[in-house]
This record gives C-alpha cells, structure tokens and sequence, in this order.
C-alpha cells in the first residue's frame, strides 16, 4: 500500500464509529461492575484490564490510517504522530514510550503528557483525550482536498468554482 495524503470521509466516520462502540461497551462494563460488587478481585481486575484495553485501542486507532504521509503529518508533537510513537513502542519497545528521529516529540505538547522512557499505561479517560485529538488532527489534514476546499469556500462566502 502507498503513502496516502487523505481520506475519504466515510473512511473517517467508520474508524470513529468502531471506536465509540469499544469505549461505549467498556463504560458499560464499568457501569455494570462499579455499582454491584464490592469484590477486590473484580475491581482489581478490571484496573489490570484498563490499560491492558486502551493501549491496544491504540494500535487500533493507529492501524486504520496506517499508511498517512509524514510530509502531511508533520514532524511536529502533534496528537497523529503521538499515536505513531504510542504504537510504535507498544508493538517494538515492550510498552516503554520511545522517540524517533523522525517526530520531534515534546511531552508538554503532547495529548497524554508521558515522557520519553515512561511505561504505557493509558487510562479510559486519556484515550478518550487522545482518540478526539487524533480524530481532529486527521479531518483537518487529511480529509479529502475537494470535500475541504468547497466546504471553505462556502464558510468564506465563495461560491463552487
């Protein structure tokens, strides 16, 4: 597969959609769990599960829009190459955040603020930070020209040319 510079629309909404049906049906297990039980098992399970959940949530998010271009992207700590970094150490670097020479990644600037060298372990609440983020950085630099340039067009008062 080639580097690719946008996507269609549909492609958008259907990795949000996937995506909001895991964080529906993991707050509904919360939900569920939270108000029934005063077990330590369980409540403490459902800690280990958390972060066990939202990283590989994060590979998913990654893997739909696996193939974006970095000269779209950037280079900058901007929450789409956050993601990359995060899959990245999930799947090579034992879940151990890593950079590259690639991203000049500066924590402070980042969505989840972890560190280089930090183990991890995101939280329902930081992937739900992280996945909008990445959700609005990708309409805005990769949805399809054509669908952007006439919905500014309109916004600015122009007409279609």
């Amino acid at each position: 597969m080639l580097g690719r510079k946008n996507y269609k629309r549909e492609e958008l909404d259907q990795c949000k959609e996937a995506i909001h049906k895991q964080l529906a049906a993991y707050k509904r297990l919360v939900k569920a769990i939270d108000g029934t039980t005063t077990d330590k098992k369980i409540a403490s399970a459902l800690r280990a599960f958390e972060p066990l959940f939202f990283n590989n949530m994060t590979l998913v998010l990654d893997r739909y829009f696996v193939h974006r271009l970095r000269m779209v992207t950037g280079k900058d700590s901007n929450p789409l190459n956050e993601v990359e970094l995060l899959a990245d150490s999930l799947m090579n670097n034992v879940g151990v955040l890593r950079g590259n020479s690639a991203i000049k990644y500066v924590p402070d600037q980042s969505v989840v603020k972890l560190q280089i060298g930090d183990r991890i372990k995101l939280t329902a609440s930081e992937f739900e930070r992280l996945s909008s983020a990445f959700f609005a950085e990708l309409e805005d630099k990769f949805l399809e020209r054509k669908a952007r340039t006439t919905s500014q067009r309109r916004r600015s008062g122009g007409g279609a040319r």
